[in-house]
């Protein structure tokens, strides 16, 4: 007789009747012998697949398996959810709440295993990554970041990723490629839901807020910041803090001055050629005015100089400056500050080598 094939082993564990859901049939017409109808087809028959993949239980099981079973699963559920179209179908259909609580439980159970002690697996946070990287593709487009703005029901949705957050960042012994990618994906999704206007940077200030008070909480500090028994997370204090610096008093972008740059009178018979390219950029030259001295020696082929601070002096507005200055420093307190400057509104600094 014919040689049976063994079945092979499905690498996804055997669901339950009860836990596999059951997409709808919905009513179709029968595909015609032109290419349209059986297109439509297949993408009803890829909504009902994806709607059964995105049941919280299937979600939630295919999840807690781990390892092949659960790289299959996504690997699977991000090739049906590649067109965007599909991506807000399963927006429309209630996932993200649901996906936000699963990227915020696989955190937690990492950071446990970092807090027993556990053996270093180096494919921990691979489920996490491939959540965390579901997320990051289903709120591209602006009307579903805004919805993960407004946290959904309870608000709860970006207090629960800053937690994700921090559990991957207080990663030590657990740390990996994974873990690592998690955290600059999460960095960069909470980063976008806050740069567009003062509420949103508001509801993220808020959300620190809460997660700072969490952690003092744990860690049993009193009023004083004194340990009454509990155990903190410096780092994670650090990091909410940081945020809150830069959302409280972010740093200024430093502009770009002009700088008009001439010999001083007296020097014209020491030194040969001028600065043909006024006005220079402070990009083109460097942060500090010894970069700008610089820039004159090799301009006016006085190399012999570049390395001797002593031989050249800079004057701005009348005034000798230092070398070890920083360039937007002299302009603010120097510059903008003389007669000259006010004379003229807002002029580009002056600047002149001396020998």
């Amino acid at each position: 007789g014919l040689p049976t094939a063994a079945a092979a082993a499905s690498p996804i564990p055997a669901l339950s009747p009860s836990c596999m859901p059951t997409p709808a049939t919905p009513a179709t017409p029968a595909p015609s012998e032109g290419g349209a109808g059986g297109a439509a087809t297949a993408s009803g028959l890829a909504l009902d697949f994806l709607e059964a993949l995105i049941a919280p239980a299937f979600m939630r099981r295919a999840v807690a398996a781990g390892g092949l079973a659960s790289a299959e699963y996504f690997e699977l559920l991000r090739g049906l959810a590649a067109p965007a179209s599909r991506r807000l179908f399963l927006v429309a259909r209630g996932t993200l709440p649901h996906l936000v609580a699963l990227v915020d439980e696989e955190a937690r159970a990492v950071r446990a295993v970092e807090e027993a002690d556990g053996v270093l697996d180096l494919l921990q946070g691979r489920t996490l990554r491939a959540l965390v990287e579901l997320l990051a593709s289903l709120v591209e487009p602006p009307t579903v970041r805004e919805r993960l703005r407004r946290g959904g029901r309870d608000g709860a949705l970006v207090p629960a990723l800053l937690r994700a957050l921090l559990c991957v960042r207080g990663l030590v012994l657990q740390q990996t490629c994974h873990t690592e990618a998690c955290a600059a994906q999460l960095t960069a999704t909470l980063a976008s839901l806050h740069n567009e206007s003062d509420s949103e940077r508001r509801r993220f200030l808020a959300a620190c807020v809460a997660a700072v008070r969490e952690h003092v909480a744990a860690a049993g500090l009193d009023g004083k910041g004194a340990p009454q028994g509990g155990r903190a997370d410096p780092a994670a204090l650090s990091f909410l803090f940081e945020r809150l610096c830069g959302l409280v008093c972010p740093e200024r972008p430093e502009p770009d001055y002009p700088l008009q740059l001439s010999k001083a009178p007296t020097q014209e018979e020491f030194i040969r050629g001028a600065m043909t390219k006024n006005p220079y950029m402070k990009s083109s030259l460097g942060p500090l005015m010894r970069d700008v001295k610089n820039r004159i020696c090799r301009d006016l082929d006085m190399v012999g100089l570049i390395e001797d601070d002593n031989g050249m002096e800079l004057l701005v507005a009348g005034k000798i400056v230092k070398l070890d200055l920083p360039v937007a420093a002299v302009y603010e307190q120097v510059w903008a500050r003389s007669d000259s400057a006010l004379a003229r509104g807002a002029g580009a600094p002056g600047g002149a080598g001396r020998a």
